[in-house]
């Protein structure tokens, strides 16, 4: 797949509390996992006020990672974090009018800045009727160039150049679009990251549409936190312990006891659990009317084509049960995502798994494959 260099770039996903960096190699007709790594840090390259101190601390640790974990060439791909980055869905006239043109026109009336001082792209999606009337659907990105300049110069003084700035939703369709198999068939894959969840559709290895969620796990961790008037640390604990199930499901898990004759701990077990997923409740359910809008207005503007699966990727995507309710919800198979194993065959030796975390990492490394 890589057939003019040895390695893939760098694909480095800057997340709010830590940076996942994930690096490819060809073998043969495919691809090996090189190196993989996390850092557990805030990116300070975006102009957010952080020192030089900060810095300096950020690049030596950033070195010692690429070297301990044995990354590569250093070239990368790098997406910037999400709140410095506006992606949107846009629906414009169709026909012959200057797309470039009208895109940076609409993000003028939404861009909390000047729209002179942003690097501002787009991707046409497709066309879509509304009212009898052909629209164009449009994906718009936007970012201020200062934390561009930034955030490369940072990562050049850690010895990486950054061949390309990517976006979340362009790294998760080439998660879709690596299985030779399902070419034909439409898919999603939905990244819940710590502040947000990304969803996109694939369809025919195009993408064709994308969402952003304003729900991520960082939500559901102050949801338990703030109900229960606990300290965060705890409320995570309590979250990846119990996850999205309903008492039903708990009872289900082959790693709970039965209700008949259940010992006491049993029991307490899906107390809590009944707890937490009331807590929960509220926010779980918007994330699933919010996607399965998305799956209804695919199947709505492609003559009734379904989606089929659905890849859930990303730090929340391990959250326990979430997989059997959001199957519930949307009516088609979901699973959680192993991005790493789906394309090398082999499962990547990670400090504290999740797999499903260095997705967008991944997408980036197959940038160019």
């Amino acid at each position: 797949m890589f057939t003019r260099q040895k390695h893939s770039p760098i694909g480095i996903d800057i997340g709010k509390d830590s940076i996942k960096l994930v690096q490819f190699r060809s073998r043969g007709d495919g691809l090996a996992l090189l190196a993989a790594g996390k850092l557990d840090a805030q990116f300070p390259g975006t102009g957010n006020g952080n020192g030089s101190a900060e810095q300096a601390a950020f690049i030596k640790d950033l070195k010692k990672l690429l070297t301990r974990r044995k990354f590569g060439a250093r070239r990368a791909v790098v997406a910037l974090p999400v709140s410095d980055v506006d992606v949107r869905p846009l629906t414009l006239p169709s026909g012959k009018q200057d797309i470039a043109k009208m895109v940076r026109w609409e993000a003028n009336s939404y861009l909390g800045y000047d729209a002179e001082n942003a690097i501002i792209d787009h991707i046409v999606l497709g066309e879509a009727k509304s009212a009898g009337e052909t629209r164009l659907e449009v994906l718009a990105t936007a970012v201020e160039k200062g934390k561009v300049l930034n955030s490369l110069n940072l990562l050049s003084r850690a010895g990486i150049i950054a061949e390309a700035v990517d976006i979340v939703p362009l790294a998760l369709c080439r998660l879709l679009c690596v299985s030779p198999g399902e070419a034909d068939s439409a898919a999603a894959a939905v990244d819940i990251g710590a502040e947000s969840t990304h969803a996109v559709i694939v369809d025919n290895q195009e993408l064709r549409m994308s969402r952003t969620i304003d729900i991520g796990g960082d939500a559901l961790t102050q949801a338990i936190s703030t109900a229960l008037e606990i300290d965060p640390k705890e409320a995570q604990a309590l979250k990846h312990q119990h996850g999205a199930g309903t008492v039903e499901d708990v009872r289900r898990d082959p790693e709970n006891p039965s209700e008949a004759g259940e010992p006491a701990a049993s029991y307490e077990v899906r107390k809590i659990a009944h707890i937490i997923n009331d807590i929960l409740r509220d926010k779980l359910d918007l994330l699933a009317e919010e996607l399965s809008k998305l799956l209804r207005y695919f199947s709505a503007q492609n003559q009734g084509r379904r989606v089929e699966r659905v890849l859930l990727v990303g730090g929340a995507a391990s959250l326990k049960y979430l997989d059997t309710l959001l199957t519930r919800r949307l009516g088609a198979q979901v699973e959680v995502g192993a991005p790493i194993t789906r394309i090398t065959g082999q499962p990547p030796e990670l400090k504290g798994g999740n797999e499903g975390a260095f997705a967008v990492a991944t997408g980036l490394a197959l940038r160019g494959a």
